[in-house]
């Protein structure tokens, strides 16, 4: 109560305007305003994954050397090297200060056939981008054409940006959590069904400041006692 901070919160609650579920949930911060905005979502952002299209023994050298980038930072290989130890030079680079944001596993679809998966960390349509820069690494492993181009292939799903709308003004947001569009509300996009409406309404959150004040009674009430005892 002295510092006022429990009449300062708000909250945020959802409803269905059209459709059968909520397509977005929200919280709201002491910076938010009061408010109502109506939520619809074009499309979900989606973190890319990528597959090698050429099966190989996991264990068996895969006898291309040369070099090759994710996400601008190399890999060199060796001609020795294989699929497993591709996995583990890739993923080396997922750490320290700059990471590349790209994970790799080992999908095994059979006795002899393995496949090497790259999965990015993030969503958003900016995707992995991979690169022979000397030999023909990815070709070999089937992400790339003889033209250097992205097998269609190779793309078990393409990364996307989320496409929503605020009371029908368009948005791109790399993320499906989004903390930049409404001042001091941070949405969550869950779903994009056709023609779904969700509302979200921001009202002063007057339950922590009932909170507060029977706190305040309790605390008084209690000392009262103690003075009496």
């Amino acid at each position: 109560l002295r510092t006022g901070t429990a009449f300062d919160s708000m909250s945020a609650t959802t409803s269905v305007l059209a459709g059968t579920r909520a397509i977005a949930s929200a919280t709201a911060d002491a910076t938010a305003t009061a408010g109502s905005y109506e939520i619809k979502v074009e499309q979900l952002a989606k973190a890319e994954k990528l597959a090698g299209t050429i099966g190989r023994d996991a264990a068996t050298a895969i006898g291309a050397a040369g070099e090759f980038t994710v996400n601008g930072q190399a890999v060199t290989v060796e001609a020795t090297d294989t699929l497993a130890t591709l996995q583990t030079k890739i993923n080396a680079l997922n750490s320290g200060a700059t990471p590349t944001g790209v994970s790799a596993t080992i999908l095994t679809v059979a006795t002899g056939d393995s496949r090497l998966i790259l999965t990015s960390a993030k969503s958003g349509a900016a995707g992995i981008a991979l690169a022979d820069t000397t030999g023909t690494t990815l070709q070999t492993l089937g992400f790339k054409d003889g033209l250097g181009a992205e097998l269609a292939g190779s793309v078990l799903v393409n990364g996307q940006d989320a496409q929503f709308r605020v009371d029908d003004i368009l948005l791109t947001r790399t993320s499906n959590v989004v903390t930049d569009a409404i001042t001091g509300v941070t949405l969550t996009l869950t779903g994009d069904d056709a023609g779904a409406v969700t509302n979200i309404q921001i009202d002063r959150f007057l339950d922590a400041a009932r909170t507060s004040m029977q706190q305040f009674v309790d605390a008084y009430n209690g000392l009262v006692s103690f003075l009496k005892a």
